[in-house]
């Protein structure tokens, strides 16, 4: 299973039907990550201190499905909690119906928004390596960037796992409105 990583101030592009596979080869948009991926990316934003693990701070975060890593050490609402019905669309998607719809999505994505510690620089990175629809925040990115481009200057190579695409995109998302992981 992979993520997705896509640039939150060009959302309103990808669903536009013109749009098409144009949208998803321009890096500043679109990050597609493989499980593989996955992990190397997670060991590689540690290994510089671009991402930060929410465990140095208290928070218990259980092993989760996809690997050694932890899950999000806050709990998304169930959309049931809510009294929402599950509806299939024509492609199988699930889809979350019923009048408390919006409480159920002011909630789901306050905890989406949050992040650890004010005063710690990076990305928790959980927000990165767990399929969530964790919101990254621009602060985020534009922390991690500065971190990375910090040891760049200091001689340190570009990691492999970060790819050609990874900090070009992870540098829009800190010039515009930072990313969500789907």
């Amino acid at each position: 299973m992979g993520l997705e990583l896509v640039n939150r101030a060009t959302l309103p592009d990808r669903r536009q039907p013109d749009r098409g596979i144009d949208w998803y080869a321009h890096t500043t948009n679109y990050v597609s990550l493989s499980a593989d991926r996955i992990h190397v990316l997670h060991l590689a934003l540690i290994g510089l201190g671009m991402a930060y693990s929410v465990e140095r701070f208290g928070y218990r975060a259980p092993r989760s499905q996809l690997g050694d890593w932890g899950q999000p050490p806050f709990l998304l609402p169930h959309p049931r909690e809510y009294g929402l019905t599950a509806h299939s669309d024509e492609r199988g998607t699930i889809r979350w119906t019923g009048p408390r719809y919006g409480d159920y999505v002011t909630a789901r994505d306050r905890v989406l928004a949050l992040h650890l510690p004010v005063d710690q620089s990076g990305i928790p990175v959980h927000k990165v390596t767990e399929p969530c629809g964790w919101l990254v925040q621009r602060e985020e990115c534009a922390s991690a960037l500065a971190t990375y481009r910090a040891h760049r200057a200091n001689g340190r190579r570009h990691p492999r796992a970060f790819g050609d695409d990874f900090i070009p995109f992870l540098t829009a998302c800190a010039d515009q409105n930072g990313f969500l992981v789907t």
